[in-house]
């Protein structure tokens, strides 16, 4: 089953990486996979990214309103960057999950159970558990784990960069992340922004700096930000 999962994610990730924004124009950018000097290459900067989004934590008394706007608008587009990449995956994983859904089923694993079993129940319960529970303490656990490591590991940065795009501009990216469409820094006009914008032109002082360091990192910690980020560092 692993193997099938495997096979399969990996072909659909790759066949899409060529046009992984859907404009049917293979290996231009924004797509994630460029033509770079007649290369191939990843066009994610993860460093790039990394620095912009802990750039807003690094804010001293050496800036301007107008300086912290700017940064905060860095880590902002830096996040989205990431959501971009996230929601991509996911739906990959999502169509995957909806073809093993269409071939491995509890049945599968039960063809040499006759229904009338006394055991055939529980057995049903147990795979079904298995396939959509990573919680799932069965016989059957071990042999999905790749699927939850797939479904799960997207999800789990989102939240991150999510609860972030909340503290930057005072809203959520979005509700359920395949639904992920990328903003435009001047369609938000809450959150660290607001408040960067209120001391344009003015120098900022200690309270401000505490003020914008202590909302991102009452969330989290930039080590805990580079480490979830890093992690997409194929």
């Amino acid at each position: 089953m692993n193997v099938v999962l495997l096979v399969a994610y990996l072909s659909l990730t790759a066949l899409n990486l060529l046009d992984s924004n859907g404009d049917k124009q293979f290996l231009t950018a924004p797509d994630y996979l460029v033509m770079q000097n007649n290369e191939i290459v990843f066009s994610l900067d993860i460093n790039r990214i990394l620095s912009n989004v802990t750039a807003s934590t690094e804010v001293n008394t050496s800036y301007t309103g107008d300086n912290l706007t700017n940064t905060l608008k860095g880590s902002h587009d830096a996040i989205e960057e990431v959501l971009s990449l996230l929601r991509f995956v996911y739906l990959n994983i999502s169509y995957v999950d909806g073809m093993i859904g269409c071939v491995i089923r509890p049945s599968t694993f039960m063809r040499r159970q006759p229904a009338s079993s006394s055991v055939y129940p529980s057995m049903y319960d147990e795979i079904r558990d298995a396939l959509t529970n990573p919680s799932a303490k069965t016989d059957y656990t071990n042999s999905f784990r790749l699927l939850y490591v797939l479904r799960y590991t997207p999800t789990n940065v989102g939240r991150v960069c999510n609860d972030l795009h909340q503290v930057l501009v005072g809203s959520y990216a979005y509700n359920a992340l395949g639904d992920f469409r990328p903003s435009s820094w001047s369609s938000h006009s809450g959150g660290l922004k607001a408040y960067g914008e209120a001391l344009a032109g003015m120098n900022l002082n200690d309270e401000n700096v505490s003020n914008v360091v202590t909302s991102i990192t009452n969330q989290y910690t930039p080590e805990e930000i580079s480490n979830l980020i890093q992690g997409l560092n194929l």
